[in-house]
């Protein structure tokens, strides 16, 4: 079929036959096909292929598997070992070794760092009033004796007082 002769493509034959042509294709086609002989014989095969493909029918299968199958089936099952736990069990790789160990270490410095933070307990009004006062003694003291006592040297003292607190 070369397209000079044919104004018609196979593919609008094909819908022509099944009606899904607008009316005015549909009447050029008709029309072409009338005088056409192998457009003619193209058609009749085509309408021959549909109506085959409209009466084909597959076979209705048996529930279940064929005995063949399903003796297979049955003794591949039998192979298996009891457990398919056990089978499944494989070792780690050295790979996973290194990372687990390298994610157990990172772990247990984080753990490290950070507990002795918490365990850090703040000091409390009442121990840090005494501390105070003890503070004023010994400054009172000191000024008593006529050497100087700065600020600083006091905050120094209160601090090493502090920790010796923490420490017990």
């Amino acid at each position: 079929m070369s397209k000079l002769n044919h104004t018609i493509e196979p593919e609008e034959l094909m819908a022509y036959l099944d009606g899904e042509l607008p009316a005015e294709k549909a009447f050029d086609t008709a029309a072409h096909l009338e005088q056409c002989d192998e457009c003619r014989k193209l058609a009749a095969e085509l309408k021959e292929v549909s109506e085959m493909l409209v009466a084909f029918e597959v076979e209705e299968t048996k529930e279940g598997l064929p005995d063949g199958i399903a003796s297979a089936l049955a003794d591949k099952g039998k192979d298996k070992p009891a457990s398919l736990l056990l089978a499944r069990l494989r070792f780690p790789t050295r790979r996973q070794i290194v990372w687990g160990g390298g994610l157990a270490a990172t772990a247990l410095l984080l753990f490290a760092l950070t507990m002795p933070s918490f365990l850090r307990v703040p000091m409390s009004e009442k121990h840090m009033a005494q501390l105070s006062r003890a503070l004023r003694n010994s400054t009172a003291r000191v000024a008593s004796r006529g050497a100087a006592f700065s600020d600083t040297t006091a905050k120094n003292w209160l601090r090493r007082r502090a920790r010796q607190h923490r420490k017990t």
